[in-house]
């Protein structure tokens, strides 16, 4: 496990430990082992406590995605996650977020224009159920 942990900028017991290899688009430090993809973090929260039952995240109290610190991880469900995420005012929204079709723009144009939800569906190639979740601003509340 030496290779695993030299890659990895270990600094004093509370900084971050920043993985220094391959990153995804998210940040997160990944490696191949065995034919195998592994997240760092998750590998470095199993070698020091142990295997993580399955369903549950390794989430980072640093919001650091490249951390590899044991004392910066901690486990949670993914509504564990996503809360912590909301409650630290880093949850993505609107066209920041990469599945979005939308831009903030357009999302103004459906929620204050008079323009039947079947023609702004099809502008946007959208559904109409999105039009009016918009509309109804049960999504996209940020405009």
């Amino acid at each position: 496990m030496h290779r695993f942990w030299s890659k990895i900028d270990i600094k004093n017991d509370n900084e971050c430990w920043e993985w220094i290899r391959f990153k995804d688009k998210a940040g997160y430090g990944q490696f191949r082992y065995q034919k195998k993809v592994y997240y760092a973090h998750r590998f470095s929260y199993e070698l020091t406590f142990g295997q993580i039952a399955n369903g549950l995240c390794v989430c980072h109290s640093c919001d650091n995605p490249s951390c590899c610190n044991p004392k910066h991880l901690w486990l949670g469900t993914d509504r564990d996650n996503q809360k912590d995420r909301h409650s630290k005012g880093r949850t993505v929204k609107g066209e920041t977020h990469g599945n979005s079709l939308l831009k903030d723009k357009d999302v103004y144009l459906i929620k204050y224009s008079n323009i039947p939800a079947k023609i702004l569906a099809k502008k946007f190639q959208i559904s109409p159920h999105v039009v009016w979740s918009i509309r109804r601003n049960d999504s996209w509340r940020h405009i």
